[in-house]
């Protein structure tokens, strides 16, 4: 019985000492997060450390977010070494009856006031899913069919029949025209010798279907709200879906974004299916985000892989340019990208794959030792400053700009000028008269301006190139003085 009593008593202990500690997640009205009451910017990773000297080492890179199981002990872990977590919830936040939504607040009431959670995250592209896994079932049965009418016209079936019939589910599948490419399905398998199959294409109730996935979040997110109101709701799209849908799903949860991988940029690489295949479709697709839901946080995650760390390539492609890794310039480029065009906070996917000792690694590492040496700026809200910027005649078609963006700290102040296109650009900068005067620091480049009235200064840069200006100028890491942002090192 004192055993017992102990356990209920330590246990007590536990729970009052999680929540004098736990921290609240919130937002702005301009999608800037807060944690404890103080704007935060995220920097995370999508791995879940199960041991010390690995969350140490990512802690001390810069990263503040990790990715969590629904345990304590991994929080515990995570809160040990100063970081927090977002924990994917999965199918638990598609609330179906009351007994779904019981399940959901006893997980989240069960963790919400440990220390080192900070967010939740709804399943993973689960408004892409509804179609692409019906999608993935269709061209299955497609190519079953084909096969089998190829095959029935060599033993001697009605090549007439079975050409026409299949031409007519071919026309339908050309423009999504799903219930006659499912009427058309059905009658291939009748004339194929299989009157009782059934027809696993199920296109037809896409809508419907995303309907009932829009009402059962939503009743995960208004569960979520009220049995843990501490903690933002994060979901994570593909980088897919029209911007009406996006915004109508945008209805049950507070940060939204999508993951988007252009690394290599090439025309047939796909991930991005805007017309901007470029590194540049990460900048975007934040806007897209930015535009269709202004009133959330916009958490992206980006490229932490190359696409052959997940489809290896055969020994004579080896020292071709598929699916090669993202080295540091190319990543910096795309996080401050992300930034620029309105990210609140970026994570990073599919490190794990990667040995690190390998490229995409070590081009982070310093990428995000940067980032986080600027937390508060980035944090900070976006000062709509009425900066000129001009381009200067080029031999390039600047289909694409250098854009920037705008913080303030006290008195500091920070300029983050991205050149978006995948050539070398020069720009004429003019400041605003309050500026003129005054030191403005380049940093990581031993220069400093000091603008005129009504002078414009020239800015090059080159092909997605970064430059970082400040009035503060002590905002440099040590250690990453000497790293060279201008082009790949090619020796």
């Amino acid at each position: 019985m004192l055993l017992k009593m102990l356990r209920v008593l330590s246990l007590a202990g536990v729970l009052v000492s999680w929540s004098c500690q736990a921290g609240t997640t919130t937002l702005d009205a301009d999608g800037g997060i807060r944690l404890d009451g103080k704007r935060w910017f995220p920097i995370g990773l999508y791995e879940t450390p199960k041991n010390a000297t690995k969350m140490a080492e990512i802690a001390r890179i810069g990263f503040n977010l990790v990715r969590s199981g629904l345990s304590s002990s991994d929080l515990d872990l995570v809160h040990s070494h100063g970081l927090k977590a977002w924990i994917p919830i999965g199918g638990l936040a598609e609330v179906h009856d009351s007994t779904g939504g019981q399940k959901l607040a006893a997980a989240a009431q069960g963790l919400m006031n440990h220390p080192g959670l900070a967010l939740w995250e709804l399943p993973d592209e689960a408004l892409w899913n509804v179609y692409y896994s019906r999608l993935q079932v269709h061209e299955e049965e497609f190519k079953a069919i084909r096969d089998r009418v190829n095959q029935k016209i060599s033993e001697g079936g009605d090549p007439a029949a079975l050409k026409s019939l299949f031409r007519t589910l071919v026309a339908a599948k050309a423009i999504q025209d799903w219930a006659r490419a499912e009427s058309a399905i059905g009658e291939l398998w009748k004339a194929l010798g299989e009157k009782d199959k059934a027809t696993a294409t199920t296109l037809s109730q896409i809508l419907p279907e995303e309907e009932a996935l829009y009402q059962r979040l939503l009743a995960g997110y208004r569960t979520l709200q009220s049995s843990d109101p501490s903690h933002l709701v994060w979901q994570n799209h593909a980088p897919r879906n029209s911007p009406d849908l996006l915004k109508k799903h945008a209805d049950y949860c507070d940060l939204i974004g999508c993951d988007i991988y252009p690394y290599p940029e090439n025309p047939t690489q796909g991930h991005s299916d805007l017309s901007d295949k470029t590194l540049a479709s990460v900048g975007a697709y934040t806007r897209r985000f930015r535009d269709i839901a202004p009133d959330k946080g916009i958490l992206m995650v980006l490229q932490g892989f190359g696409w052959r760390d997940l489809f290896p390539l055969p020994p004579e492609k080896q020292d071709s340019d598929i699916g090669r890794q993202p080295k540091y310039l190319a990543s910096r480029f795309m996080a401050y990208d992300a930034i620029v065009r309105g990210a609140n906070g970026i994570c990073y996917w599919g490190t794990s794959y990667p040995d690190k000792d390998e490229t995409t690694w070590k081009g982070l590492v310093p990428v995000i030792q940067e980032l986080a040496s600027l937390q508060d700026f980035l944090a900070a809200p976006v000062i709509p400053l009425p900066l000129v910027i001009q381009p200067a005649p080029s031999w390039s078609s600047l289909d694409k700009s250098v854009v920037c963006s705008v913080r303030k700290v006290n008195e500091d102040w920070l300029f983050i000028f991205v050149n978006e296109l995948n050539a070398p650009q020069t720009v004429q900068v003019e400041f605003p008269k309050a500026f003129v005067g005054k030191k403005i620091y380049f940093l990581y480049e031993n220069l400093f301006i000091e603008p005129v009235a009504e002078g414009y200064f020239p800015l090059a840069f080159s092909s997605y190139g970064v430059r970082i200006l400040s009035t503060r100028q002590n905002l440099e890491v040590e250690g990453l003085k000497g790293l060279n942002r201008q082009f790949e090192e090619p020796f």
